[in-house]
């Protein structure tokens, strides 16, 4: 007997069926030689100033927001709860192979991505550039390979209404590639939303330079809807950063 899926799909069959065609296009833009491989997305969280690390881009520090949720969690009478991510968007899985090195089995971390063939080569190069030079941007210890979690799907929007995630992430991911207008943007902002765990889970996502003149309306929304309190911030960048209420 096959047992039901939880909650309602984001997308329709019909628009699921034209959105793949669109993200397969995307991601094979990305595969060709010429250009070079177009999709590395090296951000991580790193020492000092440098306003490409994830921390300086969001204006804070993950890694001690998952270090406050492992430590609670430990210290709580009940079985300990793995903290689930999800990178959107998040490239050759850079960032999601720090998390895990840093925190192993007590986080689980899933991106998505348009092409797992761009990604692996990107980090392929980046592995041949260490062989090489001795030396890398790339601070972390490095696989050649793809984690099995990572671009576990190709959008956000392949998954299903229901809250999973302790943190959700998007630096220069899908809104910045995939939101051309107010539709696309509520639709994406819903499928964060809903897929946020419980009280204290957290989403953060760049926004960029995108202008969204229904932005406080989605906001006021996503707190009727979602009990999600959303607040925009300067980093020197744009977040829209997302809390799970009780």
């Amino acid at each position: 007997m096959k047992i039901p899926e939880r909650g309602r799909p984001f997308l329709s069959p019909a628009e699921l069926r034209d959105q793949v065609e669109r993200w397969r296009k995307a991601g094979a833009a990305n595969e060709s030689k010429e250009d070079g491989y177009n999709y590395e997305a090296t951000r991580y969280e790193r020492a000092g100033n440098d306003y490409n690390s994830i921390e300086q881009i969001h204006g804070e520090s993950f890694i001690r927001f998952i270090e406050d949720l492992i430590k609670k969690r430990t210290s709580e009478d009940k079985p300990f709860q793995r903290v689930k991510i999800l990178d959107v968007g998040g490239g050759a899985g850079f960032y999601a192979e720090q998390l895990r090195n840093k925190f192993g089995d007590k986080v689980e971390v899933f991106t998505t991505g348009l092409s797992k063939k761009a990604a692996q080569e990107a980090r392929r190069r980046e592995s041949s550039l260490i062989e090489i030079t001795g030396s890398t941007h790339i601070e972390e210890p490095l696989s050649q390979k793809l984690h099995p979690n990572d671009l576990k799907w190709r959008s956000i929007l392949q998954l299903r209404d229901y809250p999973e995630f302790d943190l959700i992430i998007d630096t220069f991911g899908e809104y910045n590639y995939s939101v051309k207008n107010e539709t696309d943007s509520k639709k994406y902002l819903q499928a964060v939303a809903s897929k946020l765990k419980g009280p204290g889970s957290r989403a953060s996502i760049l926004l960029g330079s995108k202008s969204n003149d229904n932005l406080e309306e989605i906001k006021d929304w996503l707190l009727r809807e979602y009990k999600v309190k959303a607040i925009t911030k300067k980093t020197p960048r744009q977040i829209l950063s997302l809390e799970k209420l009780a």
